[in-house]
């Protein structure tokens, strides 16, 4: 994903006058970029705060079950068996089934906490799995594009993930 951002230009006369207040295109530009940038490693964070949740759902549900389950222990989560985690964020998934050493991304930060997740998700049984925006139903309470189908799921009651 990082490695499909385009550069922004910028012009020798415009480099001259390093001084001057950015213009609100230079500005657009220049936000578009860092937001660009930054899109992995916000969605990271997001996706490690889901983790959380899945573990101390599974973790619930398992002593649920069995009172007698130990809670504190790291397998009590694995007892309910395999959890897909979805994710729409395809630089994030790439990155997560990579097999380089920087996950071919070039925030090493951002790499890190990949990796950490990726272990905590093999930790919960979990398993990565990549859906378009559209299989993301939760999407159409903030996105207006897929609204609709959304609305359509709720209509019809059922929904299977593709």
């Amino acid at each position: 994903y990082i490695h499909q951002v385009q550069p922004v230009s910028v012009e020798k006369q415009r480099r001259s006058q390093a001084q001057e207040v950015a213009d609100d295109i230079e500005q657009s530009r220049y936000r578009g970029l860092c937001g660009a940038m930054q899109w992995p490693a916000a969605q990271v964070a997001i996706h490690a705060a889901a983790t959380t949740s899945l573990d101390w759902v599974k973790v619930f549900l398992a002593t649920v079950l069995d009172p007698t389950a130990d809670y504190s222990k790291p397998e009590t989560a694995r007892v309910l068996g395999r959890s897909p985690v979805l994710t729409d964020c395809k630089a994030l998934f790439d990155a997560a089934q990579s097999c380089s050493s920087g996950l071919g991304v070039s925030e090493r930060r951002t790499a890190i906490d990949i990796m950490a997740l990726s272990a905590q998700l093999r930790n919960l049984d979990g398993v990565w799995r990549w859906t378009n925006t559209f299989q993301q139903l939760a999407d159409g309470l903030t996105k207006v594009q897929v609204r609709q189908v959304f609305a359509d799921v709720l209509r019809r009651g059922v929904h299977a993930l593709k």
